[in-house]
């Protein structure tokens, strides 16, 4: 039976926990169920304002993030936030990749002496792009309890960035997936410069061997509460190959016309030189 006393407090959370600047960056509370919420950044200066989803697991004695907003502005709303609304101090940060919208609020949470972790291979990516980096401590598949809470951390191969990891919590069945998978409401694969397309579909397929049952999967953008949004990343892959597909056989049969071009035009020079002669 569902808690009256948690519902009316998740409402009031989900009202009135944000700071809206009609044109600056804002950060946002979510309820995701019981202990679990999203925090949601987005500024207006990082990919045309689209919020950024992470991670909050909350714990007896304070909460769990996972990713850290888009900046330090972004990173500092969401303490407060979590101050104000929680009341509980940040235990532990895992940050699932590499790219600001994860990694953005590192340098504030180090400031501020919240333990920040990921990777050995995000850590040092992060470090490249200029990004304050993270502790690079995390195997590629670890399970740990912080304060009580148990929680997986897995890395299922290339995807939406060589680095891209999953944070599971079993005690909400709440699968963090980050930017590894596009949300059901996604109209396309988006960036993946970063990524590996061709390895993409194997890597979710390692994660959904890995977590069968979760309750919840949440992207990394959009939408969040649909479990379809898997099988839409797929097609949405498998649409990407099929565009970058026609656009290699498109560029195939330019540079053939080219070459037909550059022949006939040598054979016409040479018609005109033998004729000199």
């Amino acid at each position: 039976m569902k808690n009256p006393a948690f519902t009316v407090a998740l409402l009031y959370l989900f009202i009135s926990s944000s700071f809206a600047q009609e044109k600056g960056p804002t950060a946002t509370i979510t309820p995701v169920c019981e202990h679990f919420y999203l925090h949601t950044t987005a500024t207006p200066d990082q990919a045309g304002g689209i919020g950024a989803h992470g991670l909050i697991a909350e714990t007896p004695h304070g909460v769990i993030l996972v990713d850290n907003g888009w900046d330090t502005t972004t990173a500092r709303q969401v303490l407060q936030l979590i101050a104000t609304r929680l009341k509980k101090p940040v235990l532990l940060c895992i940050v699932s990749h590499w790219h600001a919208d994860r990694v953005g609020g590192t340098a504030l949470f180090q400031a501020q002496h919240i333990r920040t972790v990921s990777t050995p291979l995000t850590a040092s990516l992060a470090a490249k792009a200029g990004h304050a980096a993270p502790e690079g401590i995390l195997p590629n598949d670890t399970s740990f309890t912080v304060d009580g809470v148990k929680l997986t951390c897995y890395y299922p191969g290339p995807g939406h960035t060589v680095d891209n990891i999953l944070v599971w919590f079993p005690a909400g069945k709440v699968l963090f997936a980050g930017c590894f998978i596009k949300s059901a409401a996604a109209t396309d694969i988006g960036f993946i410069g970063d990524g590996d397309l061709r390895q993409w579909p194997a890597s979710i397929k390692k994660m959904v061997r890995r977590f069968p049952h979760p309750a919840y999967i949440i992207p990394g953008h959009q939408q969040w509460n649909d479990l379809n949004a898997v099988a839409h990343t797929l097609q949405l892959i498998n649409a990407q190959e099929q565009t970058e597909g026609q656009q290699e056989e498109e560029e195939q049969q330019q540079q053939q016309q080219q070459q037909q071009q550059q022949q006939q035009q040598q054979q016409q020079q040479q018609r005109k030189a033998s004729g000199h002669r």
